[in-house]
Parts: structure tokens; sequence; C-alpha cells
């Protein structure tokens, strides 16, 4: 029995569940999560604490109060976005091939088993990119800002909102509710231009009354322009009911939404938060917050946007699927100031962008062909990352080796300890993980200047050596 005493305190602590002194303080609990207020009745519903961690979080980035939820992990806060667009069988979503392989596999295997169309296109090519919207008229467009892949590809995002928000308004204005009445009733042998105005009006009335009277008026209208087309009242009620249906459901059809995967700069380097206050445009923001944010303690998952009806939305999903941040991750997470904040991760940034521009002098070298950073002049976004993210684009970079576990050997041979062997990113020291097909991913650490000196002394040595 002291056992399971232990197991219930244990969770008490945690947040999981608690009991209440009085039905007086349980009814408190139950007005709040009526009102949609945090509530201390189950986990999974939110909690306190994950809202006060919301709302550091949303400061970190740039955010307000109500436009940031956090997940158990990145691929968590990923796939919640796409299944909030309700996507159904048919639906056209571009995306980039050069990402996170989780990401990539849940677009080709799971949306696909559903009958969503993927096309890919090219992230660092904004002209192919422009033309796909065009021809393809996606529901939803999805890269990573920096995509996680040998190449790192580097999209304009700039130029990429500007595209979303001309697509839309050309959108929202052949589906509008006059466009798609003009478009039904052009076809009718009895419409006449003077019943359009009319038709409208009609429409209009529905909407605000939500009753189907004003109908009876219109019909009235129609049948003195050609009463041979209707034998009865009720055949003319029924067809202006249709139209005026067909021209309302399109009217609510969604414009196209941009998902952008901002994990590799991060909020620190390419400040979407800035971005989003000057659009009008769809878009929703997901990081893997496992890195910057978490310091890699536990995995964590960030979903932002400007549209707060679109992360209560998410809650709500987040809620159904137990895909919450739970309170025993939220407490083990860092206290960042923004300050503090900044200047570490603005240091890994410019520590991996000095290994990849030392690591560039050794190509022919230990087995290196090619060194891959978006901050290197010979990568094709060099122009964009170099002057929208002058502090490094990545915090990896990769190198193309004819044996890349020989390569990443001998790397640790001569810099023992002040490197480590390891996945993910965002340490205090740089890691080195060798890859498939020749390929090493280098993650630079927060290594103080000093430090970093004597890394990159040691490299360059390398290169001296015949």
């Amino acid at each position: 029995m002291k056992e399971f005493k232990g197991i219930q305190k244990k969770e008490e602590e945690m947040g999981i569940t608690k009991p209440y002194s009085s039905i007086e303080e349980w009814k408190e609990v139950l007005e709040k999560f009526k009102k949609g207020e945090p509530a201390e009745i189950y986990q999974r519903y939110g909690y306190a604490d994950l809202e006060k961690r919301e709302e550091k979080i949303a400061e970190l980035i740039g955010m307000e109060k109500g436009e940031v939820a956090l997940y158990n992990s990145g691929m968590a806060a990923i796939t919640d976005s796409f299944e909030s667009q309700n996507l159904t069988k048919g639906d056209v979503i571009l995306y980039s091939p050069d990402i996170y392989g989780q990401s990539r596999e849940y677009i080709e295997k799971d949306l696909k088993q559903k009958g969503i169309r993927a096309i890919p296109i090219e992230s660092g090519n904004i002209e192919n990119v422009e033309k796909a919207i065009d021809e393809y008229k996606p529901k939803v467009v999805f890269m990573e800002t920096v995509g996680n892949a040998p190449e790192l590809p580097v999209a304009d995002i700039d130029r990429l909102i500007v595209k979303v928000e001309k697509t839309n308004k050309k959108y929202q204005e052949e589906h509008s509710f006059s466009r798609q009445l003009e478009k039904i009733l052009s076809r009718k042998p009895w419409f006449s231009d003077s019943l359009l105005a009319k038709f409208e009006e009609a429409g209009n009335k529905i909407s605000k009354e939500h009753s189907y009277m004003p109908l009876r008026s219109l019909a009235r209208e129609i049948t003195k322009v050609g009463p041979e087309i209707f034998p009865d009242r009720r055949t003319i009620l029924l067809e202006l009911k249709s139209i005026i249906d067909t021209a309302c459901l399109a009217k609510r059809e969604k414009p196209m939404t941009l998902i952008l995967d901002n994990t590799i700069p991060t909020s620190t380097n390419l400040k979407l938060a800035k971005k989003l206050e000057k659009t009008d445009a769809p878009i929703v923001v997901v990081e893997s917050g496992t890195k910057f944010y978490a310091h890699d303690v536990g995995t964590l998952g960030i979903v932002y946007s400007k549209d707060k009806e679109k992360i209560l939305e998410l809650k709500l999903r987040r809620a159904i699927a137990g895909t919450y941040l739970p309170a025993a991750v939220e407490k083990l997470l860092p206290e960042w100031s923004k300050e503090e904040f900044e200047v570490r991760n603005k240091q890994i940034l410019k520590n991996t962008k000095f290994l990849a521009e030392t690591m560039a002098k050794l190509r022919g070298k230990i087995g290196i062909e090619a060194v891959s950073h978006p901050n290197l002049p010979d990568h094709p976004n060099y122009k964009y990352a170099s002057e929208n993210m002058p502090d490094g684009a990545a915090a990896i970079f990769y190198l193309k080796c004819k044996d890349s576990l020989e390569t990443a050997d001998k790397l640790k041979k001569v810099l023992g300890d002040k490197v480590e062997i390891g996945g993910s990113f965002g340490f205090d020291k740089t890691r080195l993980l060798p890859l498939f097909d020749g390929i090493l991913r280098i993650a630079g650490g927060s290594e103080k200047p000093e430090d970093l000196e004597k890394i990159l002394e040691t490299i360059e040595k390398l290169g001296k050596e015949k």
C-alpha cells in the first residue's frame, strides 16, 4: 500500500491528476474547462504551467499570447499542422523532399495513402516553386526554411509569402459568392443580368437570417422571366436553394496554406514572427524545439501562427491525440531569458559557419570531396542566405566523403574530446555524425571563441599535411 501511495504522490507532483479539497473547488475547475482555460483536470487537456511555458516560448520567438502551441515532439507538431488542413482525396500539396526523413515519409506514405496528391518541388528554386503553385493550385505548400538534407537548400521566404498572398487573393476573387453565382446562373436559360443583384441580395439575407424565406420573393421575380421553366412553386424553390447553397459552399473553400518548418535556422536567425506580422496569408510555422529551446533534455514540438483560431484548433487536436507536452518534460526545460536564448543560438550558428568555412579548405584531404553550407560562396542559395542570415543559416553542415566513417575517425582522433559523436544538434560541443552514402554531418557547438579557435587551428593543420 505504501508503494501505491508513492506512485500517486509522484503523479500529483508531475501534474497528471490531483484530488480536490471540495465540490466548490471542483466547480471552479469545471467552469475554467468550459471556457477553454487551463484546468487541472487531466494533463492532456492543458495545465497552467503549459500555458505559462507557451507564453515564454512565444516571447522567445516574437509571437503573442495565444499564438503558440507546444507538443511532445516536432513530428507531432508537423502531423497535426497537416491534419488541421482537413485535406481530402484529390487535394494537392506541394512539398520539398529535402526535409527531415520522417516528415518526408509522412507525406509520401501516409498522405498519399489517403489520396492526397503530393508533388515534389525544389525549395531552393523559387522560380520553380512559383510555377508549381500556378500549375497545381495546391491546398498546402510545405517546406523547411533551410532543408535538413545534404544540399541544405534555402527557401526564399519573402518571395514565397508574396506568391501565397497573390495566389490567395486571386483564389478568393474566383470563389466569391458573386463570381460563383455568375458561373452557375450563366448556364440557366431563364437567367438575365438583372437577376444577379437580386440573387446576391437573397443570398446575403439567407446568411444573416438563417432562413430560406427570401427565396419566395426571388421565385416570384424568376417566374416573370420564364414561367414555363418551372411546373410548380416547390420545384423553383428547390432549384433556387440548390444554386444559393452551391455558391455558398464554393465561397467557403479555403485558400492555400503555407506550412514552414524553421528548425534548422530557428527563430534566432530567421525571424519568421516579423514576417508573419506583415502578411495576412495563412501561415503555420513548426519547429523541433528539442534542439535550441529544450537543449536536448526532452523532445519538444512548437507550432506558431498569427491565426489564434488555428492554434486553438491545434490544441483541441493535441488533447484528442494526447500529443501535448507532458508536465514532467515541461519541468525539465531550461529557463531562457530572451537575451540568453539569442546569444547562445547565434554562437552555435556562427561556430557552424566558421567550421564549414574551415572544412572547405580541406577539400581533397582526408577523403573530403565536397562541403555544403548555405553561407559558403559555392552554395546555390548563398546570396539569399548571406543577406538574410549572415550569422549562419544552419546549425549543421554536410561533408561528402569517400568514406564518411573513415573521415569522421580521422577528425575525432585529431580533435579528441573537443568533439563528440552523435545525432541532433544545439549542444555545447561540436558533433560528428557519419551517415550513409559517404555523408558526414557536422553540428556546431556553443564553444567560446577561444575554444573554437583551437578546433579551427587543428583542422587547418590537417589541410597542410601531405
